[in-house]
């Protein structure tokens, strides 16, 4: 990789824009630390748009996870904040749709809880035990997530014989946690675990023994 992609990596590593994810732990440590808190008090602490995080906050209160406790003045507004604690504190940020009903896992949720409850797979087999009914998943999808895992290193490549298949297996090192590995534009893997950046790369394959 060019050193100025390496530069790029370096500071897209230090404030990647902070989504549900980013919104959730702010909201669990600003109710642990000062019991209440506004949407300006998570913007604070964030650098995506207010209104996202509004909408999101919206989206909480219909699910149930968020209560209205108040009001505060805010200096410079002219209307009160709305000031908030939560109801229910899961880890994981609870993914809702606009009538704060769950939004089932993704299509790359289930391709990355595939990786990590087989012991090996191709892209076919990994599309299979991703597959729901009515949401299954293409095999050039779950060739796709895995050939960007695997040039960041997540997947430990078995060197298939002359037509079949590649056969794949997740690195022990690389089963970061429950969250999806995000593939993003800049020749890099976003890990929502353990929130930290993979470079993408060229691999070789390599014999995996049993």
């Amino acid at each position: 990789m060019a050193a100025t992609s390496q530069i790029m990596l370096a500071q897209i590593s230090a404030r990647v824009p902070q989504t549900q994810d980013g919104w959730w732990r702010i909201m669990l440590d600003l109710d642990r630390d000062q019991g209440a808190f506004t949407v300006r008090d998570v913007d604070r602490e964030t650098n995506t748009s207010r209104f996202s995080i509004e909408h999101y906050v919206k989206r909480l209160l219909r699910g149930g996870f968020l209560s209205i406790v108040g009001e505060r003045v805010i200096p410079g507004c002219p209307a009160k904040a709305k000031v908030y604690r939560l109801v229910r504190r899961p880890a994981a940020a609870p993914r809702l749709r606009d009538d704060g009903t769950p939004v089932p896992p993704s299509a790359q949720e289930r391709l990355w809880r595939g990786m990590r409850t087989l012991r090996q797979f191709d892209a076919r087999e990994l599309a299979f035990a991703a597959g729901v009914e009515g949401h299954e998943v293409p095999t050039k999808t779950a060739q796709r997530y895995i050939n960007q895992l695997a040039l960041a290193g997540y997947l430990a490549v078995i060197a298939g014989r002359t037509g079949r298949a590649c056969v794949y297996r997740l690195k022990p090192s690389m089963n970061t946690g429950p969250k999806p590995p995000s593939v993003l534009k800049i020749e890099a893997v976003w890990d929502r675990n353990l929130n930290k950046l993979f470079a993408r790369s060229p691999v070789e394959a390599v014999e995996v023994h049993a």
